[in-house]
Formats: C-alpha cells, sequence, structure tokens
C-alpha cells in the first residue's frame, strides 16, 4: 500500500466562515415592548371590569323597577280598598285594623326585606316613601269628605229627631228640642248653641246652609204644630 506524500504544508489561518450580527439586544427596546404588553393588559382588564360593571347596573336597574312596579300595583290597590272601609279606619286605624298609611308602609317594609343589593333597597325605599306620600294625600282627604259626610247625616237626622220632639213632644221635651235645634240659653243659664249653627262652626256646613236649615225646621214645627193642633180641635 503506497503511503501519501505532502509536498507543502500551508499556514495556520485565523479566518473562520463565522460572520458578524448586525441585530443587537436594546434595553430600551425592550422596555418599550413590556410598557406596550402591560398597557394592553390594563386595557383588557379595565374593559373586563367596565363590562361586569355595565352588567350590575342593568341588574339593579331591572331589580329595582321591578320591585317599584311590584309596590306601585299593590299600593293602588291598597287606595281603592279604602273607599269601601269606614274614614275612621282609613284615616287612625284601630286596635284590630291598620290604618291606610301602616297597610302601605308594612307592604314597602315586605317588598325591601326581599332586596339583597343594598344600593337597589335604598333607591326602592326612597322612591316607595315619595309613592305613600303622595297616595296618603288623595286617601286620607277622600277619607275626610267621607268623614265629613258621615257627620252631616247623623247630625241632620238628629236634628230631624229634634223636630219631631218640638211637635209631638210633651211640654219639657218640646223645649228642649227647641233649644237643641236653634240655641239659646239653658236653665243653668249657659249659652247653648243651636246644631245647625254648631255644625257650621265644625266645617259641616255653609254659614248659610245653616241659616236656610233653621227656617226650614222653624217652619215645619209651626206647620207640623198647627196641623196637629186643628186634629186635636176636630178630634174633640
Amino acid at each position: 500500500m503506497r503511503v501519501p506524500t505532502y509536498r507543502r504544508q500551508t499556514g495556520i489561518t485565523s479566518a473562520t466562515g463565522a460572520r458578524q450580527f448586525s441585530v443587537q439586544a436594546s434595553p430600551s427596546g425592550l422596555s418599550q415592548g413590556l410598557r406596550a404588553v402591560g398597557a394592553a393588559l390594563a386595557g383588557a382588564e379595565e374593559a373586563t371590569f367596565s363590562y361586569f360593571e355595565l352588567q350590575n347596573k342593568m341588574r339593579r336597574e331591572n331589580e329595582l323597577a321591578e320591585a317599584e312596579f311590584t309596590y306601585k300595583t299593590g299600593l293602588q290597590e291598597d287606595k281603592v280598598a279604602q273607599q269601601q272601609r269606614d274614614p275612621d279606619l282609613v284615616l287612625f286605624g284601630s286596635d284590630t285594623e291598620s290604618s291606610f298609611e301602616a297597610i302601605a308602609q308594612q307592604r314597602m317594609m315586605t317588598i325591601a326585606d326581599g332586596i339583597k343589593d343594598k344600593r337597589v333597597r335604598t333607591s326602592f325605599i326612597k322612591a316607595a316613601r315619595e309613592d305613600l306620600r303622595l297616595t296618603a294625600i288623595s286617601v286620607n282627604q277622600d277619607a275626610r269628605n267621607r268623614q265629613i259626610d258621615k257627620a252631616t247625616a247623623s247630625q241632620l237626622q238628629l236634628a230631624n229627631t229634634l223636630v219631631d220632639k218640638a211637635v209631638m213632644g210633651n211640654a219639657a221635651e218640646r223645649s228642649s228640642a227647641s233649644l237643641k235645634l236653634f240655641g239659646g240659653v239653658d236653665g243653668n243659664g249657659q249659652q247653648v248653641v243651636g246644631i245647625y249653627d254648631q255644625m257650621a262652626e265644625d266645617g259641616l256646613i255653609k254659614a248659610t246652609d245653616a241659616v236656610k236649615y233653621n227656617r226650614s225646621a222653624e217652619t215645619k214645627i209651626r206647620e207640623r204644630t198647627q196641623k196637629a193642633e186643628a186634629a186635636l180641635l176636630d178630634s174633640n
């Protein structure tokens, strides 16, 4: 086997096949990139927060609207129901029955107790109290008007009874009935106000109506007395 023979030895060179890179790492560029990423994340978080905040707002508004509608509906039903109740019960209640305002207040608190969100509950109570205030003005005024009508009817019925006694009663009854009807001074020297004049002072009727009622009662008593006396003479 033949061994190869080297005739020339070249020198060792320092040249290599490597090339120098033109791109270098920049600390400032890296920082800007991180800031951009942070801003993007912050924007995403803010968008997420805004979304949930909007959802909560819509939920609260819907819950509040539903509660207010429920209360307004019930309040209207309570208002209508008062027209069939005694006006004294509507205004003041009793040991066994509540006044209108107490009924409406209880309805409001029952609904409020079912609302867990504090913001919604506070807003509902504020709105409900205003609804109750405005409705109570109407309901109470109606009750007071019916109180007046009731008292007026009662006093006029009493006056008619006094007219009967002033005609048909004995001497003492006629004298007492006349004093209660038209007023004057009683046996103890005390001034007595006639029933119609008292009604006018109490605001049940107008003063001009009191004058008319007095004249009408006087006419009825005179005419009925005359008829009664005539009938008595005929019977004799």
